[in-house]
């Protein structure tokens, strides 16, 4: 009997051993930027299939980019999904993002929207837009901006809000597309225009459009996916498009270079190119980048990048100039 139950003991203890280094091994960390719901359904139908709990933190583009760096000798997180794909790129470029060979992102990611070194992959696209308030705008004698221009004219002075470029992917989406339309030291003159015309700068590029539909700012710049949801939440807002063209996100996926996790993170990143996740995107009025999704699978509403005047978009030069870009705009502007 003493032996036996000797045997049971050590047994015991060996299990919640191995139990317990099974739990751990089998959390994965996430730093997320795309909508949390729509990356929450993903997380939980992740965890359902694999056993793993995933914990996650929500921060903008911008953020996870300095997390990334600051954390770079000794990772905290094994995943980034969402963000703007600008973001994506430039981590990429300092090494901050691992290479992975996923099958999933080479036969269903158009080249276009993937890194050539494997890196990172689009998940979905969202074009820039402007948000009104239509009560702000009556009380104000305000029509609803139709341009790039509008928004520079001394009736919109303190009437606009956007996010802080170095903090959000939004904004640095806004300023790369200025750039690429008129050129740098023109996109830096109507930046210090736009400036006048912003009642203040946001962290995340979503804020603003908050504030719009709660009726605290006229007019917002913010993705328009963003903005449908917000309507179809029953919020009074009216979508406009700049008419000079508009630059557009690419909502992106890496895994971190060093993380912890790199096996789950893997099957977690090609969780999030599955022909699932890619609904998950549409039903957030998304347009996900996979090549066997079409117009008929977009939420009733979208807008396809098609049926949009947007601008010939070169992402890897703006990821690869953000950092200079910034820098300038924060000298000669966000001071």
């Amino acid at each position: 009997m003493k032996k036996l139950s000797i045997i049971l003991f050590i047994g015991l203890f060996v299990f919640a051993f191995s139990f317990s280094g099974q739990v751990e091994a089998q959390t994965i960390t996430v730093y997320n930027t795309m909508d949390e719901d729509a990356a929450m359904n993903l997380f939980e139908s992740f965890e359902e299939e694999h056993g793993v709990r995933v914990e996650y933190v929500q921060l903008s583009t911008g953020e996870v980019v300095s997390r990334l760096e600051a954390e770079s000798s000794n990772p905290q997180a094994d995943l980034w999904t969402g963000g703007v794909g600008l973001g994506h790129i430039e981590a990429a470029q300092n090494g901050l993002t691992a290479v992975y060979d996923s099958e999933v992102r080479e036969e269903y990611i158009p080249e276009q929207f993937r890194d050539p070194e494997g890196r990172w992959a689009g998940l979905y696209l969202g074009a820039l837009a402007f948000s009104s308030n239509p009560d702000l705008l009556d009380y104000y004698g305000l029509e609803k901006p139709q341009s790039w221009d509008d928004l520079v004219q001394p009736e919109f002075e303190d009437m606009v809000q956007m996010a802080y470029p170095s903090t959000s992917g939004t904004a640095y989406n806004v300023l790369a597309t200025m750039v690429q339309i008129m050129g740098e030291e023109e996109a830096f003159e109507y930046m210090h225009e736009l400036d006048r015309s912003i009642i203040s700068y946001t962290r995340s590029g979503f804020r603003p459009a908050q504030n719009v539909a709660m009726g605290e700012t006229p007019v917002a710049i913010a993705y328009a996916h963003d903005l449908l949801q917000q309507q179809e939440e029953g919020y009074p807002i009216e979508i406009t498009f700049p008419e000079e063209g508009t630059g557009y996100e690419v909502a992106s996926i890496s895994i971190v270079e060093g993380g912890p996790n790199p096996e789950i993170a893997r099957k977690l990143y090609d969780h999030f190119l599955s022909r699932e996740a890619a609904e998950e995107y549409a039903n957030f009025f998304s347009i996900p980048t996979r090549n066997d999704m079409t117009a008929e699978d977009l939420r009733e509403g979208a807008f396809a990048i098609e049926d949009l005047t947007v601008i010939d978009q070169d992402d890897i030069w703006s990821g690869q100039n953000r950092e200079r870009l910034l820098d300038r705009w924060d000298e000669e502007i966000g001071g």
